[in-house]
């Protein structure tokens, strides 16, 4: 189901939002931005640790967790200027990706057909995204079948 490559993007520094991070200052909101994910890899690692392999699974379906990851995409896009997009370049591939991940899911389902996705957790977002927006499946959240008492996870999801 994966795809992983440069698509259409045919000059790859035009991707590199590191490179451009340092060309546009932008060096102490990606430490703020990486502190934020280090605080949320440390609750991670806390629940692989301390838990099971449920309860790890629950955490990254948590919508805490959920929303961490997507705001931390969303970060990413706005590293660079207007005129060097890095970011948003990056993204462009990132929601290709996805988008490319998600139509091999749907060529490879007829409808009625019960469909388990198990990917990478950074996908998760975009992946119930385009599978709930496109119509063709009916979603349901993965923590009613892994622990429908648990609590939320709380992440740390703060705006820019």
């Amino acid at each position: 189901m994966d795809w992983n490559d440069l698509g259409p993007i045919a000059d790859e520094s035009s991707v590199d939002y590191l490179a451009a991070i340092e060309r546009a200052g932008q060096q102490e909101e990606r430490a703020r931005h990486m502190e934020i994910g280090k605080r949320n890899a440390a609750r991670s690692q806390q629940v692989l640790d301390n838990g099971t392999i449920g309860d790890m699974l629950l955490h990254l379906n948590s919508p805490g967790w959920l929303e961490a990851n997507a705001r931390a995409y969303f970060h990413i896009g706005l590293y660079g200027t207007a005129d060097d997009p890095a970011g948003a370049n990056w993204m462009m591939l990132w929601f290709g990706r996805n988008q490319r991940i998600f139509n091999n899911i749907v060529r490879h389902t007829e409808p009625g057909d019960r469909v388990l996705v198990i990917y990478g957790a950074g996908h998760g977002n975009l992946l119930r995204q385009l599978a709930e927006d496109s119509g063709f499946y009916r979603v349901h959240d993965a923590t009613r079948w892994l622990d429908p008492t648990a609590e939320p996870s709380t992440l740390d999801a703060a705006a820019r």
